[in-house]
Protein backbone atom coordinates (compact mmCIF):
# COMPACT_ATOMS: atom_id res chain seq x y z
CA UNK A 1 0.00 0.00 0.00
CA UNK A 2 1.21 3.48 -0.74
CA UNK A 3 1.32 6.22 1.87
CA UNK A 4 0.55 9.67 0.51
CA UNK A 5 0.64 8.09 -2.95
CA UNK A 6 4.40 7.50 -2.76
CA UNK A 7 3.99 4.35 -4.89
CA UNK A 8 2.07 4.46 -8.16
CA UNK A 9 3.22 1.52 -10.31
CA UNK A 10 3.24 -2.25 -9.77
CA UNK A 11 7.04 -2.20 -9.98
CA UNK A 12 7.10 0.13 -6.96
CA UNK A 13 5.67 -2.80 -5.01
CA UNK A 14 8.03 -5.37 -6.52
CA UNK A 15 5.31 -6.74 -8.82
CA UNK A 16 5.19 -7.53 -12.52
CA UNK A 17 2.12 -7.76 -14.73
CA UNK A 18 0.88 -11.34 -15.05
CA UNK A 19 -2.37 -10.79 -16.97
CA UNK A 20 -5.05 -8.11 -17.24
CA UNK A 21 -6.13 -8.48 -13.60
CA UNK A 22 -3.27 -10.18 -11.75
CA UNK A 23 0.28 -9.27 -10.86
CA UNK A 24 3.07 -11.54 -9.70
CA UNK A 25 5.84 -11.19 -7.18
CA UNK A 26 8.62 -12.98 -9.05
CA UNK A 27 10.62 -13.60 -5.87
CA UNK A 28 8.01 -15.87 -4.28
CA UNK A 29 5.57 -16.42 -7.19
CA UNK A 30 2.62 -15.02 -5.24
CA UNK A 31 -0.27 -13.42 -7.07
CA UNK A 32 -1.72 -10.02 -6.29
CA UNK A 33 -4.59 -7.85 -7.51
CA UNK A 34 -4.83 -4.07 -7.60
CA UNK A 35 -7.06 -2.68 -4.88
CA UNK A 36 -7.45 0.88 -3.63
CA UNK A 37 -7.23 0.78 0.14
CA UNK A 38 -7.15 3.04 3.19
CA UNK A 39 -8.15 6.67 2.87
CA UNK A 40 -6.02 8.90 5.09
CA UNK A 41 -8.12 11.90 4.09
CA UNK A 42 -6.92 12.65 0.58
CA UNK A 43 -8.32 9.61 -1.28
CA UNK A 44 -7.84 5.88 -1.24
CA UNK A 45 -4.23 4.78 -1.42
CA UNK A 46 -2.88 2.81 -4.36
CA UNK A 47 -2.34 -0.78 -3.24
CA UNK A 48 -2.23 -4.47 -4.05
CA UNK A 49 -3.87 -7.33 -2.22
CA UNK A 50 -2.30 -10.78 -2.05
CA UNK A 51 -4.32 -13.73 -3.30
CA UNK A 52 -6.14 -15.74 -2.15
CA UNK A 53 -8.30 -13.21 -0.34
CA UNK A 54 -8.37 -13.58 3.43
CA UNK A 55 -11.49 -14.36 5.43
CA UNK A 56 -12.84 -12.18 8.26
CA UNK A 57 -10.89 -13.92 11.04
CA UNK A 58 -7.60 -13.80 9.14
CA UNK A 59 -8.07 -10.11 8.30
CA UNK A 60 -8.88 -9.36 11.92
CA UNK A 61 -5.74 -11.21 13.03
CA UNK A 62 -3.70 -9.22 10.49
CA UNK A 63 -5.23 -5.93 11.64
CA UNK A 64 -4.57 -6.59 15.31
CA UNK A 65 -1.23 -8.38 15.25
CA UNK A 66 0.71 -7.51 12.10
CA UNK A 67 3.91 -5.53 12.53
CA UNK A 68 3.57 -4.25 8.96
CA UNK A 69 1.68 -0.96 8.96
CA UNK A 70 0.41 -1.34 5.38
CA UNK A 71 -1.05 -4.75 6.23
CA UNK A 72 -2.93 -3.33 9.19
CA UNK A 73 -4.44 -0.43 7.26
CA UNK A 74 -5.24 -2.66 4.29
CA UNK A 75 -6.96 -5.23 6.50
CA UNK A 76 -9.00 -2.47 8.14
CA UNK A 77 -10.25 -1.27 4.76
CA UNK A 78 -11.25 -4.74 3.60
CA UNK A 79 -12.97 -5.52 6.90
CA UNK A 80 -15.03 -2.34 6.69
CA UNK A 81 -15.88 -2.77 3.02
CA UNK A 82 -16.45 -6.51 2.77
CA UNK A 83 -17.30 -7.64 6.31
CA UNK A 84 -19.08 -4.72 8.01
CA UNK A 85 -21.75 -6.89 9.68
CA UNK A 86 -19.21 -9.36 11.02
CA UNK A 87 -17.07 -6.47 12.26
CA UNK A 88 -20.09 -4.94 13.98
CA UNK A 89 -20.96 -8.23 15.67
CA UNK A 90 -17.35 -8.78 16.77
CA UNK A 91 -17.05 -5.28 18.23
CA UNK A 92 -20.43 -5.50 19.94
CA UNK A 93 -19.38 -8.72 21.65
CA UNK A 94 -15.96 -7.33 22.51
CA UNK A 95 -17.04 -3.95 23.82
CA UNK A 96 -20.66 -4.29 24.85
CA UNK A 97 -21.34 -7.98 25.33
CA UNK A 98 -20.28 -10.36 28.04
CA UNK A 99 -16.77 -10.75 26.64
CA UNK A 100 -14.04 -10.94 29.26
CA UNK A 101 -11.37 -10.12 26.70
CA UNK A 102 -8.78 -7.66 27.95
CA UNK A 103 -8.22 -4.63 25.72
CA UNK A 104 -4.49 -4.38 25.06
CA UNK A 105 -2.43 -1.78 23.18
CA UNK A 106 -2.79 -3.62 19.86
CA UNK A 107 -6.57 -3.54 20.25
CA UNK A 108 -6.44 0.20 20.99
CA UNK A 109 -4.39 0.72 17.84
CA UNK A 110 -7.03 -1.25 15.91
CA UNK A 111 -9.75 1.05 17.28
CA UNK A 112 -7.77 4.07 16.06
CA UNK A 113 -7.05 2.61 12.60
CA UNK A 114 -10.75 1.87 12.07
CA UNK A 115 -11.54 5.29 13.55
CA UNK A 116 -14.11 3.83 15.90
CA UNK A 117 -14.40 7.09 17.86
CA UNK A 118 -16.33 8.32 14.81
CA UNK A 119 -19.95 7.15 15.28
CA UNK A 120 -20.86 6.30 11.70
CA UNK A 121 -22.73 3.40 10.22
CA UNK A 122 -20.20 1.22 8.42
CA UNK A 123 -22.81 -1.38 7.38
CA UNK A 124 -24.37 -1.53 3.94
CA UNK A 125 -27.62 0.41 3.65
CA UNK A 126 -28.89 -0.41 0.17
CA UNK A 127 -31.81 -2.83 0.32
CA UNK A 128 -32.32 -2.41 4.06
CA UNK A 129 -35.39 -1.02 5.75
CA UNK A 130 -34.77 2.28 7.54
CA UNK A 131 -35.29 0.59 10.93
CA UNK A 132 -32.46 -1.85 10.15
CA UNK A 133 -30.19 1.04 9.18
CA UNK A 134 -31.12 2.88 12.36
CA UNK A 135 -30.46 -0.25 14.46
CA UNK A 136 -27.02 -0.62 12.87
CA UNK A 137 -26.22 3.03 13.55
CA UNK A 138 -27.30 2.75 17.19
CA UNK A 139 -24.87 -0.16 17.61
CA UNK A 140 -22.02 1.71 15.90
CA UNK A 141 -22.71 4.74 18.10
CA UNK A 142 -22.59 2.54 21.21
CA UNK A 143 -19.27 1.08 20.05
CA UNK A 144 -17.98 4.62 19.51
CA UNK A 145 -18.96 5.61 23.04
CA UNK A 146 -17.19 2.56 24.50
CA UNK A 147 -14.06 3.25 22.47
CA UNK A 148 -13.98 6.87 23.64
CA UNK A 149 -14.07 5.58 27.24
CA UNK A 150 -11.16 3.22 26.54
CA UNK A 151 -8.97 5.65 24.59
Amino acid sequence: MSFRFNKTKPADFGLAVFDNEKFINQEDNTFWIKRDLYDFGWGKEYAFMKLPKLCFNDLLELLINSNVEANRYGAATILEEEYPNELLNYLMELLVGSSNFAINEKMKEMFEIIQLKDPRNRCKTIGKHYTEIEDDFIKWRLISEKVKEIL
